[in-house]
């Protein structure tokens, strides 16, 4: 299935993560637009090193709190160990464990509109599966260089 010019989706790993404690900076969006993600992840950037308790060479964009025909919320964060002090104007986010279908997004990190419009409008209706009403997750490894938007990272949608 095409994702966008010349990348492909492949068929996503289905597994269980979590649960997840999650630390970062919270910004609700109109389902409009989101042009200022970016911005919110250059304003996260000087926190991820001054999480005392931050697993090392991952971040999330985590995206609940969605209303129809509305808004949702977007977490800029990290997975921490505990979240006993969390720093001043950062949010903490307990996500349960929670069944999901992953995809790879090996194209740069502006294309992932492109991505999560060909999982719910190819992928999904063609499969078994159904999305669970649940946050949707970015998963950004220790490949994925923020520098360049370059190195792939992992969509996470909640299934049923």
């Amino acid at each position: 299935m095409t994702a966008s010019p010349g990348s492909t989706i492949k068929e996503p790993r289905i597994e269980t993560s979590g649960p997840l404690l999650l630390v970062g900076l919270e910004q609700q969006y109109p389902l409009a637009g989101n042009q200022n993600l970016p911005e919110q992840w250059q304003r996260f950037v000087p926190y991820i090193g001054a999480i005392q308790t931050a697993v090392p060479n991952t971040t999330y964009g985590v995206v609940y709190n969605f209303v129809p025909e509305s808004h949702y919320d977007y977490l800029t964060a990290v997975e921490v160990e505990n979240a006993a002090e969390v720093p001043e104007g950062l949010t903490k986010l307990t996500l349960p464990a929670q069944k999901y279908a992953k995809f790879t997004h090996a194209d740069h990190v502006a294309s992932i509109r492109s991505t999560f419009a060909t999982i719910f409008g190819e992928w999904f209706p063609n499969s078994d599966l159904t999305p669970a009403e649940a946050p949707t997750i970015e998963y950004y490894g220790p490949n994925f260089n923020p520098a360049t938007g370059t190195g792939g990272l992992e969509i996470w949608i909640p299934i049923q």
